[in-house]
């Protein structure tokens, strides 16, 4: 069974806090361990490394919700989590998310 899931804004934002190359620093997260936000990005790069899929509404809300457009912490899409999604829904193409 092919397993699918909803990532919340606040796991990418958290896990962005633990990648240097973000432009999210620590301080923009509820979570004040570093080493917590590490492990939380890298359950972000074994999601990424797995055939799960991830679940995105057709009328975009949840990408704008993690492009931030109504927060202070902007994900971009040079940020790793963002590259992931769009990964994750291109070899989705052709099945329904």
């Amino acid at each position: 069974m092919r397993v699918s899931c909803v990532l919340d804004t606040n796991v990418l934002v958290v896990a962005m806090a633990a990648d240097h190359s973000s432009s999210i620093k620590p301080d923009a997260t509820h979570v004040d361990d570093p080493v917590l936000r590490r492990q939380v990005l890298d359950w972000l790069i074994e999601f990424d490394k797995s055939t799960q899929a991830i679940v995105i509404d057709y009328n975009g809300l949840i990408w704008d919700e993690y492009r931030g457009k109504s927060r202070d912490t902007k994900l971009s899409e040079q940020d790793y989590c963002m590259q992931l999604i769009l990964n994750k829904k291109r070899s989705m193409s052709g099945d329904v998310y």
